[in-house]
């Protein structure tokens, strides 16, 4: 139970800083730690497809949403 809860305060801070950050690259990466995070967590509660399945659409979400912004990024100035 010790683990979950770790897991959980981590996913929380995790969160809460992909919102509040002002740098767009650390809020993504901080938002990609939240799907691997909560896939730890589904893993712990054995459940383990569920936690392969999230964390690799939040890992796919990650790259994509890192390349637009460097995409983005580079039309602008």
């Amino acid at each position: 139970m010790k683990m979950i809860s770790f897991l959980l305060i981590a996913l929380l801070i995790s969160v809460v800083l992909s919102v509040e950050l002002k740098n767009l690259y650390h809020a993504v990466i901080c938002l990609g730690l939240a799907g691997i995070i909560l896939g730890l967590i589904f893993f712990s509660l054995h459940a383990n497809l569920i936690g392969i399945f999230q964390m690799a659409v939040y890992g796919g979400i990650s790259i994509v949403l890192i390349f637009l912004i460097t995409m983005v990024g580079e039309k602008h100035e």
